[in-house]
């Protein structure tokens, strides 16, 4: 029987396990444990109990794993700012097109102002969004924040 559970977060982190196979490794050693494991692998691990009855019920076979190798279900995740927050990509595509800087015909646009910047004109008018947002907003749409200069 397990007793010492001392093992457990060491070995999620020499075997560098993602989520998933760390469910599924608590699972294993909650399920070996027997009466109690659920509680004594989440206290060992400093996780949740619930991620740890997860993983019991996927190695039991009592929970479906997805068939696509996804770590965690469809739909899990936090939704994006766009989707939180109406009207976020206009007020910054106005705010992109009022500070894009054109410097020659033969260079590629860029917006003159850094992403905090940008950042702190959209808290103004009342949105709430990351430097990172904006920097994947700006490179998805074939912005670059500065000039770059050939040397």
């Amino acid at each position: 029987m397990l007793k010492n559970l001392d093992f457990v977060p060491r070995v999620v982190e020499v075997c560098k396990l993602d989520e998933r196979q760390t469910r599924l490794f608590y699972g294993c050693v909650a399920d070996a444990y027997g009466y109690g494991g659920i509680s004594a692998v989440a206290i060992a691990a400093r996780s949740h109990n619930s991620t740890v009855s997860r993983g019991v019920l996927e190695v039991r076979g009592e929970l479906e794993l997805p068939r696509d190798n996804r770590i965690r279900r469809k739909g899990g995740g936090r939704r994006r700012a766009a989707e939180r927050q109406p009207g976020l990509e206009q007020a910054l595509r106005k705010l992109v097109a009022q500070h894009l800087v054109r410097d020659s015909p033969y260079s590629l646009p860029y917006v003159g102002l850094s992403l905090r910047h940008i950042s702190a004109l959209l808290k103004e008018q009342g949105f709430q969004v990351s430097h990172g947002y904006i920097c994947k907003f700006l490179r998805d749409n074939g912005y670059r924040t500065k000039y770059m200069r050939r040397s």
